[in-house]
């Protein structure tokens, strides 16, 4: 019986650590921004969140990079993000690392209509990933202190819609 409740204990902790809200995850963001992004999201059940961490890119900049999965109403498909905030809180990347995968011998027919994709749309741009011939789509935004939860959720909506719309196209176009 003593086994019993030691395995349901250790079930209970378990379930617990994989189902930390985002305002957990806020307590241990080191930048302001990611804090107030994070605490911001915290209700919306479309929205899943999780701290990746301080990361530099390869020019020397450093951020902290939170990952994101969205499943609602915007989208047809769960879209898994990432959103990277800048350490003095004046810029966040909004980006879908793994949008679609294509084959290697579709790439110039693909390059053309990420060409048209990108014409039509002023913020989302699309890219073809030659490491692994994903097409990924990027956001970059301006924020300021205080305003970074609003102006976050409104770049993920957008991002979103713009993503799905280029992933049934493009979707349409690779079959």
């Amino acid at each position: 019986m003593k086994s019993g409740k030691s395995i349901l204990a250790f079930v209970l902790i378990f379930v617990m650590m994989f189902s930390l809200s985002a305002s957990a995850f806020a307590d241990e963001a080191q930048y302001k921004g990611t804090k107030e992004f994070l605490k911001a999201v915290d209700g919306d059940e479309s929205l899943t969140c999780s701290l990746i961490g301080i990361v530099e890119n390869d020019q020397g900049q450093k951020f902290e990079e939170v990952s994101i999965s969205y499943d609602g109403e915007l989208s047809d498909y769960i879209i898994k993000m990432k959103a990277q905030f800048s350490e003095d809180g004046e810029w966040i990347l909004l980006s879908v690392p793994e949008l679609l995968k294509i084959d290697e011998g579709e790439q110039l027919s693909i390059l053309a209509l990420l060409n048209v994709l990108n014409a039509q749309s002023d913020f989302v741009k699309f890219y073809l990933e030659s490491s692994n011939w994903a097409i990924s789509s990027k956001l970059g935004v301006i924020v300021r202190e205080g305003v970074v939860a609003d102006i976050g959720m409104e770049a993920i909506a957008c991002l979103v819609l713009q993503s799905d719309f280029a992933y049934q196209i493009l979707e349409e176009y690779d079959t």
